[in-house]
């Protein structure tokens, strides 16, 4: 049978100070990391017992026997890159004292039901260990701040996979194409599901999310959003940048009162109506780049905006020229963006005039001149300065780990 070299590292927080990681003995407080296989029967009494050296063997399925045999309270407990499974019930021992998991890099497809019940976690790291499948109520009854499940293969989410309160969910960069209606719990504030693989939004995906203050869905195949009735009225960002949307309907956006930024950049959309813009009354930053305008309603814009991103669209001159006149005289700032191709016109002269409709002749024209590979390199300054942070993502998605 074939055996595979593992490096599973379990963090164990008890009143030690000596942590093994990677093989090599550092100091820290209450910390003690363990190397593979210290879950065996023969685990130490404690971290000055275990031996640097490489074990080699199976993954290993975590059972709570394996976890009990640790004499001490674990407080933070860390498994990367050995597991195949987890055991029902597994941490019920010590759901008094566990404050973060993070199991990451493993192999394990899927979850038995109760896996993470009745724990109040600050933090649950479950990213890439290949989650096909949550199973049926894996986090019941718990509390958990942060749970992130970045990075596996899950398509389908459940109404059962989330009975628990959570504050912030992270499912980015996995094949989620379906969502049961109301899945995720009420509690919610920010709930990321870039990269990955829905093509519509509907009325009543996120209608109980009334907490809900940040939700980002760049990168996806969307050509349908509908926020109808949702009760997201706390919700103050979003994020719809790299998308398929062609249009932005007033009625689907009517009850984001409390929206302050919108990202819109690199999608399709031609045109959005005065009775959109006013709904948004407490918009701060729009982000309207990589797009096909070429007029837009500005003088729709509430006094609350401050900065406004206008790149890469087929404007038409005349169009373009009165709202940045607009703009300046409102002291609202512009992103100040870079173009890689000296000939890319940040505007057409199309018949010495503006209409306000989308104008094909335009479009045409200008994605004659636009670079598929067209990079927008955007930043703001002066005193919106501060408003670049809250378009930073939740957490950088160059690496899985």
């Amino acid at each position: 049978m074939l055996l595979f070299t593992q490096l599973l590292l379990v963090t164990l927080f008890i009143s030690s100070s000596l942590e093994i990681r990677g093989f090599r003995r550092r100091q820290y407080e209450n910390d003690c990391t363990l190397a593979p296989n210290v879950l065996a029967p023969d685990l130490p009494e404690n971290c000055h017992d275990f031996n640097d050296e490489k074990v080699e063997g199976p993954l290993e399925v975590l059972t709570a026997e394996k976890l009990n045999q640790h004499p001490a309270a674990i407080v933070n407990l860390s498994i990367s890159g050995g597991l195949s499974g987890i055991e029902q019930d597994c941490f019920s021992s010590h759901k008094t004292s566990l404050k973060s998991i993070a199991i990451v890099g493993n192999n394990i497809p899927t979850f038995p039901g109760y896996t993470f019940s009745y724990l109040s976690l600050n933090k649950l790291d479950l990213r890439n260990n290949d989650i096909v499948y949550l199973g049926l109520h894996p986090f019941d009854d718990s509390k958990i701040e942060d749970l992130n499940l970045n990075y596996n293969k899950i398509s389908t989410l459940l109404k059962s996979a989330f009975s628990a309160e959570i504050s912030c969910i992270r499912i980015a960069k996995n094949r989620v194409s379906f969502i049961e209606p109301q899945c995720f719990p009420g509690s919610l504030e920010m709930l990321d599901l870039r990269h990955n693989l829905l093509y519509d939004i509907e009325s009543d995906h996120f209608s109980n999310l009334e907490n809900l203050k940040k939700l980002y869905l760049a990168n996806n195949h969307l050509q349908n959003v509908d926020f109808t009735g949702n009760k997201m009225k706390k919700l103050e960002l979003l994020d719809l940048s790299f998308n398929d949307l062609t249009s932005i309907n007033q009625t689907s956006f009517s009850e984001l009162t409390k929206l302050e930024i919108l990202n819109l950049t690199s999608n399709n959309i031609k045109w959005i109506s005065s009775g959109t813009l006013q709904v948004f009354d407490k918009l701060k930053v729009l982000d309207i780049s990589l797009n096909r305008f070429s007029n837009f309603p500005y003088n729709e814009l509430h006094n609350s905006v401050e900065a406004i991103n206008s790149f890469g669209n087929p404007w038409n001159c005349e169009c373009f020229f009165r709202m940045e006149r607009h703009l300046a005289k409102n002291q609202i700032s512009s992103f100040k963006c870079e173009l890689n191709s000296k000939d890319l016109p940040f505007c057409v002269v199309y018949e010495d005039k503006c209409v306000d409709v989308p104008n094909e002749s335009l479009i045409t024209v200008f994605k004659g001149h636009m670079s598929p590979d067209l990079i927008q390199y955007c930043s703001l300054s002066g005193p919106i300065k501060h408003l670049a942070d809250d378009l930073l993502l939740p957490e950088p998605l160059d690496s899985a780990v």
